[in-house]
This record gives structure tokens, C-alpha cells and sequence, in this order.
């Protein structure tokens, strides 16, 4: 999306336009570098998308990344009154700042799946209290978007078959998807159960909820609008792990998300 800026707004927020363009632009290349909705389907590899990720990508990036981090702050310090579009702007470029980490992320994690040793590691990894974790993740972003009271844990753990950072990443980006669907004062409920093979968790809001049609394409790996890369991360690792995940929704009552990782078993 490109954003049109009068050069008055410009020198209001002590913005250069050559700064304006790169906001501009930069939509573009997360589309150029965004992988197709097949690479969601389980054992699907994009080679093609892959190679349209080179890991030269990670040094503009931070450039960008950082240009974005400084036009934020800039925009912080614009009075109220003259801040409608500016504030739009500013989270514009918040909006960039975290494109740009899901990129960085995606090449990082493709680049790990591409090293056999690499993933064979990353298989063999044992989380000995995800548990921790996920209260860690959903009262950290409770706390971020002022919403603590919005939040029920109830949580039943095991160690389970995953790297600490990956079930750390797969749960705040599903945690963060139910915040941005609804709103202060509708709750949020995460929590856990113990199968014969699996951890099951669960993530579930009372928020907008989505249509039958999205809910299925979901659940056949297809992306819906607005669903971002994050969820593109998260698919990735449950595969990387063996996991699967599951969507349900009532539009207007809110959507659950579960997903399911293998257990560590008793002989292990």
C-alpha cells in the first residue's frame, strides 16, 4: 500500500522524503518475497520461493528495519492534534518494522531447513517445560496490549519434541493473532491437554471470528487475507516437528486455533 504524503505533513513529522518512498516500496518487496499459499500444505517445498530469498536479503533489511525504527520515534513526538495521518503513518511503519522481522525469520528458518544435520538437530530438541513458556509468551503480550485481565491460562504439560524459541515463536504469533481479532474485554483462553502421543494446545477467542470459507481454506493450508507471514512461520516449524494445527470459528463469536506436538514418550 502506498502512502500519500503532502509535503506539509513531511515537514511536520521532520521526515525526509526520500525516507517516505522506502515506506512506500517496502510492501513490495514483502510481496516479491512473501512464499505462494501452496507452501503451507504439509510436505509441500517452495524451491522457487526459496530461491527468491537469498540470505544477501538480511543486511538490507536490518538497513530498513532500522530507518523504520527511527521514523517511529519521530512520528512519537508529533502533537495530537495534527497527528490523524501521521499516526497512520507510524503504524505504517510498525506495521513494516514486524514484515521485515517475518522475512529475516522466514530466511533464517529456510536456510535451516536446507542443512540436514541443521534439522535433524532441531527434531532431536526436547522443550522440558513448555508450560513456562506459553505463560511467559501470553502474560508478556497481555501486558503489551494492555489486556492481563482478558486472559484464562490453564495449561497441562510435558516435554514435548521442539527448540524452546520455536514453540516460543509458534505461541505468540497464534496468541497475537487472537489479540489483533478482538477487543479489550473480550477473553482469552490458552490452554493444554495430554494425549498418548501429543501436546494439544489451544488458543481461543471470544473475538470477530471468521467465515466457514476462510476457516477451510485455512485448514487446507491455503492463506486467507490479512493472514500474514507469521502464520507461514508457524506452519513451517509444526512441520518441521511433525505437528499439525487446526482452525474453528463462529463469525462474530470468535475462532479457536490447536495445534498438536509429539510428545517426548516414556522410553525416550
Amino acid at each position: 500500500m502506498i502512502l500519500w504524503i503532502d509535503k506539509k505533513s513531511i515537514a511536520k513529522a521532520n521526515v525526509d522524503n526520500t525516507l517516505m518512498k522506502i515506506v512506500a516500496e517496502t510492501p513490495l518487496i514483502a510481496k516479491r518475497f512473501t512464499p505462494s499459499p501452496d507452501s503451507m500444505n504439509p510436505g509441500f517445498v517452495d524451491k522457487s520461493a526459496r530461491d527468491r530469498i537469498p540470505n544477501t536479503l538480511s543486511s538490507p533489511l536490518a538497513k530498513l528495519k532500522d530507518i523504520y525504527r527511527k521514523l517511529d520515534v519521530q512520528l512519537g513526538g508529533v502533537a495530537l492534534e495534527e497527528s490523524d495521518l501521521l499516526l497512520e503513518m507510524r503504524q505504517q511503519a510498525t506495521d513494516l518494522i514486524s514484515q521485515i522481522d517475518h522475512i529475516n525469520e522466514l530466511i533464517n528458518l529456510r536456510s535451516e531447513m536446507k542443512n540436514e544435520n541443521e534439522k535433524k538437530s532441531l527434531q532431536e530438541c526436547i522443550c522440558y517445560a513448555p508450560d513456562d513458556i506459553i505463560h511467559e509468551e501470553a502474560l508478556d503480550l497481555g501486558q503489551t496490549y494492555q489486556r492481563l485481565d482478558d486472559i484464562c491460562l490453564n495449561i497441562h504439560s510435558a516435554p514435548m519434541h521442539i527448540n524452546n524459541s520455536h514453540l516460543r515463536k509458534i505461541v505468540r504469533e497464534l496468541i497475537e493473532n487472537a489479540f489483533g481479532a478482538s477487543e479489550s474485554g473480550d477473553k482469552l483462553e490458552v490452554s493444554s491437554e495430554l494425549s498418548d502421543t501429543d501436546i494439544i494446545i489451544q488458543i481461543k477467542d471470544t473475538g470477530e471470528g471468521l467465515f466457514q470459507n476462510q476457516i477451510e481454506a485455512l485448514n487446507e493450508g491455503k492463506r486467507i487475507s490479512n493472514s500474514g507471514l507469521g502464520l507461514v512461520i508457524v506452519n513451517e516449524l509444526l512441520e518441521l516437528y511433525h505437528g499439525v494445527i487446526s482452525f474453528f470459528s463462529i463469525p462474530c463469536r470468535g475462532t479457536t486455533v490447536r495445534f498438536a506436538i509429539p510428545r517426548v514418550s516414556e522410553d525416550e
